[in-house]
């Protein structure tokens, strides 16, 4: 029988000529005896036979890490030498497959090469071989995924060691039963992912169709993540939908340690790109784990995890391996009586689900149980009897991982992994232990007027903006003028509910992504920003101080608002005219530098930038500090400055933030 398909459109460097061949028997020898269509127009190379152009190519392996230990997970292969083919391109040399009724047949054996490249790392045994599959592979009836899982087991390698990559920048077949066609990749094990996400044709279609086991961020949406919000709250949202759904993220194209940094902080599980390492077709430039971004995630104290707090909780259930045989699943809860369920893992120790006993009590206490499971006819096996259950790194945030668990129902609880692999369960009751330990922690910590974080945490947002190498950051302190007087004359209470009026007006205007308010104590209070810069931050602080202006009026007796003014006496006793509430604000700019600016440093600067706060009109003083770990200052300008400081800082004061020029 002949297998025809109809031509998709000329390949890449052909002048519209469309070839439609048709070949006699299996894939394989069409692959061998096909010519190409349409291709090395003005290259010089001769056409060659389907199977020598595939000779000819070569994979190159990029390693795929976790974004927390720099374990490797996983290679991307990828092709090269395609120009030695005589097609311009690896699209014009698939769209001259598929023109020529072969691609089936020549993915075939590109996976084969693909799969012969990967199993000469020595790491194939522990880690996942990603490839990418033209998804109009699946419109042909030839695509047989045993033929993948037979070559793999040639290898000593298991089914699932491949995952197959679908890209969205390719109009995905309009299937009749799209279902039937992920089931036939899944049908051994395979995992799926989804490749280019966000940047194609099915986006959120098929995502849920193909309800794939990783999905890849595209390097668009990598690319300036740590300097531009949109890239960032994207790329935010769609880790959360896809942990809710049980997939890991995979950040693609990463090159930059700022880049790494932020899509650490977002959420991602894995990270893929420059910053690791390059494609390579040497397997022995390959390795198991990167120390770069081991040492990297160390040093980003930014997003802390709640690790250690999460490893203590942790139950460490044994797990059953998903080949085996049912029988002896029987016998192991037989013998273990106190658990009523197991974790499920697959080769790589990689979470499956779980088993529930009652999942097997037909067979348990029915005399033909044992011989129903052992009947080869009805096939049997483990993973059948898995349901699933909500996945989670133990680097996660207690609160997402509670997110996860509360979106899953009648779940028994979370497993929890470490570089993808099983490392224990967390019940219902643990994640409470965990959340009311957190909570209490910062209880502690919070100060009871305003409910706001206090000194602790307010130190740990310091230290951490501190040792950023990648993200800069904005520190403001904030203090009330003329609090005494008021409190003098209204008293204590008063005094506390203006306290209570300006954290309610920080919360407002300060409550967004980066930003975090703090409570020193009495009328001093914290902004830190992360990511931010001293023009806008000078602009929250006015559109702050503005508010409290106005806000705090309603505390005075009409005639002192009248007036604008209060009398009372002064710390001598001596009686004075003093304006109504107002606050004083310090803005110190901090850049992400390889030299931390010491703690210390930093508070004196802030102290003497608030000292210039007091006595200028404006209330702001604003300054800088540079990797020399000078402080450049940028205004109102210091009385004690020399002629060099203020000529410089009038100077990049005018260029660069003219909203402060008063």
């Amino acid at each position: 029988m002949k297998n025809r398909l109809p031509p998709l459109a000329p390949p890449s460097g052909g002048h519209g000529r469309r070839a439609v061949v048709a070949v006699e028997g299996p894939p394989r020898d069409a692959a061998t005896q096909a010519e190409p269509a349409d291709r090395g127009v003005g290259t010089g190379v001769e056409p060659q036979p389907w199977s020598q152009c595939v000779a000819r190519l070569d994979y190159a392996l990029q390693p795929i890490v976790n974004i927390h230990t720099g374990m490797c997970v996983g290679f991307e292969a990828l092709l090269r030498n395609v120009e030695q083919t005589g097609f311009p391109s690896i699209q014009g040399f698939l769209d001259g497959a598929y023109c020529a009724g072969v691609l089936a047949a020549v993915g075939s054996m590109l996976r084969r090469k693909a799969i012969g490249k990967f199993a000469t790392t020595g790491l194939a045994d522990r880690t996942r071989l990603f490839f990418n599959l033209d998804n109009r592979e699946l419109e042909s009836g030839d695509f047989r995924s045993e033929d993948t899982a037979q070559t793999l087991a040639t290898h000593g390698l298991s089914a699932g060691t491949i995952c197959f990559e679908l890209s969205e920048r390719h109009e995905f077949p309009a299937f009749q039963n799209p279902l039937a066609a992920f089931a036939k990749l899944r049908r051994h094990g395979q995992k799926l992912a989804i490749d280019d996400f966000g940047t194609g044709f099915s986006g959120l279609q098929l995502l849920c169709a193909a309800e794939p086991d990783f999905i890849k961020i595209d390097r668009f949406f990598v690319s300036d993540i740590a300097t531009d919000p949109r890239k960032r709250l994207i790329c935010t949202s769609i880790v959360g939908i896809a942990h809710v759904l049980g997939i890991s993220v995979i950040a693609e194209g990463v090159e930059t340690l700022q880049e790494f940094f932020i899509c650490r902080e977002v959420g991602f599980d894995l990270v893929q790109g420059f910053f690791v390492q390059r494609p390579t077709t040497t397997v022995e430039d390959l390795a198991s784990q990167y120390t770069k971004v081991a040492e990297a995630s160390r040093g980003d104290r930014r997003g802390q995890s709640d690790a250690g707090l999460i490893t203590s909780h942790v139950e460490h259930i044994p797990a059953l391996p998903a080949g085996m045989e049912m029988v002896e699943v029987l016998e192991r809860f037989r013998k273990d009586r106190t658990h009523t369920f197991f974790p499920v893992v697959n080769e790589l120790e990689e979470p499956v689900g779980i088993l529930h006993e009652n999942a097997l009590r037909e067979f348990a206490y029915s005399p033909y149980g044992k011989d129903l499971l052992r009947n080869p006819w009805l096939r049997r096996t483990l993973r059948q009897f898995a349901v699933r259950c909500p996945v989670a790194d133990v680097n996660m945030k207690a609160e997402r991982i509670l997110t996860l668990f509360s979106l899953e129902d009648d779940s028994e609880g979370v497993l929890v992994v470490e570089n993808q692999r099983y490392v224990g369960f967390l019940s219902a009751r643990s994640l409470l232990r965990i959340i009311n330990e957190k909570n209490l922690a910062l209880a502690r910590d919070e100060n009871p007027l305003t409910r706001l974080p206090g000194n602790t945490c307010i130190y740990e947002f310091v230290s951490e903006a501190l040792a950023s190498q990648s993200e800069a950051s904005v520190l403001i302190y904030l203090d009330f003028d003329n609090f005494k007087p008021f409190n003098d004359i209204y008293g204590f209470r008063a005094g506390d509910r203006a306290i209570q009026m300006f954290a309610e007006v920080l919360k407002r205007e300060m409550n967004r992504d980066g930003h975090f308010v703090g409570h020193i104590g009495g009328d001093d209070f914290f902004v830190g920003i992360k990511g931010g810069s001293l023009d806008s931050a000078c602009r929250l602080v006015a559109t702050v101080a503005s508010r409290f202006r106005e806000d705090v009026r309603s505390l005075y007796d009409p005639a002192d608002r009248k007036r604008g003014w209060v009398i009372a006496r002064d710390r001598r006793g001596r009686r004075h005219r003093f304006p109504l509430l107002s606050v004083s604000a310090a803005v110190l700019g901090v850049g992400p530098t390889q030299a931390h600016p010491l703690m210390d440093a930093v508070l004196a600067t802030i102290s003497r930038l608030k000292k210039v706060a007091k006595e200028d009109d404006s209330h702001v003083a604003a300054g800088y500090i540079e990797a020399d770990d000078v402080v450049r200052w940028v205004g109102p300008l210091p009385d004690d400055s020399t002629p060099d400081e203020r000529a410089f800082c009038v100077a990049d004061f005018i260029s660069t933030h003219p909203s402060l020029d008063r």
